[in-house]
Order: structure tokens, then C-alpha cells, then sequence
């Protein structure tokens, strides 16, 4: 076909193209509507296929979407994924998949749960931090603003905001270190949220081999780790009476 410029395209299964045109073909910006499904695609064409910066819709209220790069019809470069269970992923993407630098927030029944660090085949797989929140912190990330809206997009624009590190968050557990396929492995510090610190070996997602645990009470271990277990580790023998009651009278 030798159909160039703008056009719209209907297909006998119900789906519809309407859009730029290069030799009969999806080329440039335009608008694809699926037969089946509300998924809708609004953005930029090559060869009919994805190639660009477009909009990827899942659902007809527009809160599920991806929205960002493409080549060869995949997801490609930097873009945001807004998945229909609220869990938000925002960085880079390598032929479809989640790789590079990124951010994920998933939504939990006791709040919320944060990966901000190095991605690999869908996976943290490298440096990262993986911070567990007491609050739904997707609603901060993602919030309604009004105002102009582009073409394709709700009449209520979602926009990203940036979660601060405050004091809330030392409230959290928080673990900071390396990542393999997914799991704490290799050296890493796990932060708790009343106040002790492990610093050390980790190995698909426990403690094992040599590390220093702070206790809350200021107590430290220093030693051989197996499989989240201290190996060396006796618990202190409590204080005499005569101590306690020095300590009371020298303060």
C-alpha cells in the first residue's frame, strides 16, 4: 500500500489505528485501540511497530499504564509502569524488561515496600536498598493533579512525587547492600526499626558468614553467621544486685 499522511484504520475485529501513515503502515505519532481488552497505545511508530516514547494503557480509567520508551515494540530506555495492584515501577527497561536503574514500590497488607538499586532481567540484582514502610507510600508517589493533560491522557494527570528520606523512615527496617537474582547476597547492612544493625555476609536472603549484629540494648556480636543463626554467639550473664545498685548510686 502506498497510503502516506494521516488516516484511521478500522479492522473487522473492532480494533482501530488513527495516526500517521508511511506506505500503509503505523508510522510516526498515532492511536491504537486492541479489539479485546481496554489496552490502548498512544505515542510514537516505526514500521508499525512501538518505537519511541508512547503510552501504553491497561485499563479504561487510565490509572494502569506504562508510559516511556520503546524499540522494536518493547519497553526500552526510561519509563514508568503503574500495574492494576497499585505497585509502581519507575527507570529503565532493556527489551522489555526491567534493567539498569530503577525504582519499585509495591503495595502490602502491612503498608508498603520500596526497592530503589540496580535491576537485572526483571530482578534487584546488584547495589541497592530495600526500605519496608508502615504506610501505603504509592499514594504519595502517585497523586491526581489538575491542570492541561496531553493527548490520550485522564482529565486528572498522574504525576510522580519524590519520597523524602526523613526521620520516619529510621523507623523502618531497611536493608542497604548487595542483591543476586532477587535476594540479599553478598555484603550488605540491615537497619531494624528498634534500633539494632546487622553489618555483613548475606547469602540468598540470610545472614551467613562473617558479620557484626548490634543488639538494641547496645550488645554486639562479632563473628561466624549460618543461615541467619550466630554461631559463637552465649547471651551475657545478667548484672549482680551490688552492680546494679552501683550503677543506680553513680547516677
Amino acid at each position: 500500500s502506498k497510503i502516506q499522511g494521516t488516516g484511521k484504520f478500522l479492522w473487522p475485529d473492532g480494533a482501530s489505528y488513527e495516526g500517521e501513515l508511511q506506505n500503509g503502515k503505523r508510522h510516526g505519532q498515532g492511536v491504537y485501540v486492541a479489539s479485546e481488552g481496554p489496552s490502548r497505545y498512544d505515542g510514537q511508530w516505526f514500521n508499525c511497530k512501538r518505537e519511541g516514547v508512547g503510552k501504553l494503557f491497561y485499563n479504561t480509567e487510565g490509572t494502569s499504564f506504562y508510559d516511556g520508551g520503546w524499540q522494536e515494540g518493547k519497553k526500552h530506555g526510561f519509563g514508568k509502569q503503574v500495574w492494576p495492584s497499585g505497585n509502581i515501577y519507575d527507570g529503565q527497561w532493556i527489551q522489555g524488561k526491567m534493567a539498569g536503574e530503577g525504582t519499585m514500590t509495591w503495595r502490602t497488607l502491612a503498608g508498603s515496600e520500596q526497592y530503589v538499586g540496580i535491576w537485572v532481567d526483571n530482578q534487584p540484582d546488584g547495589e541497592g536498598t530495600h526500605t519496608w514502610h508502615s504506610t501505603d507510600i504509592t499514594r504519595d508517589i502517585l497523586a491526581p493533579t489538575s491542570g492541561a493533560t496531553e493527548a490520550g491522557s485522564t482529565a486528572e494527570t498522574l504525576v510522580r512525587k519524590v519520597v523524602p528520606l526523613n526521620q520516619q523512615q529510621q523507623m523502618n527496617n531497611r536493608y542497604k547492600g548487595q542483591w543476586t537474582r532477587g535476594k540479599r547476597d553478598g555484603f550488605g547492612t540491615f537497619f531494624y526499626a528498634n534500633g539494632a544493625r546487622y553489618c555483613g555476609q548475606w547469602k540468598d536472603h540470610m545472614k551467613h558468614g562473617t558479620g557484626r549484629h548490634a543488639f538494641e540494648d547496645g550488645t554486639v556480636y562479632e563473628g561466624a553467621f549460618a543461615e541467619d543463626h550466630m554461631l559463637e554467639y552465649s547471651k551475657p550473664p545478667p548484672a549482680e544486685s551490688s552492680e546494679l545498685m552501683a550503677r543506680c548510686t553513680d547516677l
